[in-house]
């Protein structure tokens, strides 16, 4: 077999078919997983072997695949927040929000909107010259 998983795979599995319960296994968490021969000859248990070692490499090609999903998820991570940490450091060195987001007079209409007082709810009642707060229903229990 190419690889040393492969063949302690395949030796678990002809393990198995041979010695049932008293087998000493390589890997037992997988013992579940291993094919059951079809019957004791040695060219089933062969096969059982075979298919043993080749859904080993399998899942060790899927194992290589996640880990180097989770590497280009990490990467894609590192590289955004780069991103965000130069535009942020642009900004701080006078970077044209108003032309980046296409927004046309965004800081002067951002700046006329703090002068502006809160609209009122409609059932607000008018204190005037009275600013206790007594008449608020902020107050009332």
């Amino acid at each position: 077999f190419p690889t040393a998983e492969m063949a302690a795979a395949a030796y678990d599995a002809a393990a198995l078919a041979l010695k049932r319960a008293d087998a000493v296994l390589n890997f037992p968490s997988s013992m579940d997983s291993y094919p059951v021969p079809a019957s004791m000859s040695p060219q089933d248990i062969r096969s059982a072997a075979a298919a043993a070692a080749a859904a080993t490499a399998l899942q060790r090609n899927e194992e290589a695949d996640n880990s180097l999903r989770v590497t280009e998820r990490q990467k894609k991570y590192e590289y955004d927040m780069t991103m965000m940490s130069s535009t942020s450091l642009a900004s701080s060195v006078g970077m044209d929000e108003e032309e980046l987001f296409g927004m046309p007079n965004l800081l002067a209409n951002m700046a006329e909107g703090m002068l502006l007082s809160p609209p009122r709810p409609s059932d607000y009642p008018d204190s005037s010259g009275n600013s206790d707060g007594a008449e608020s229903r902020l107050w009332s229990y």
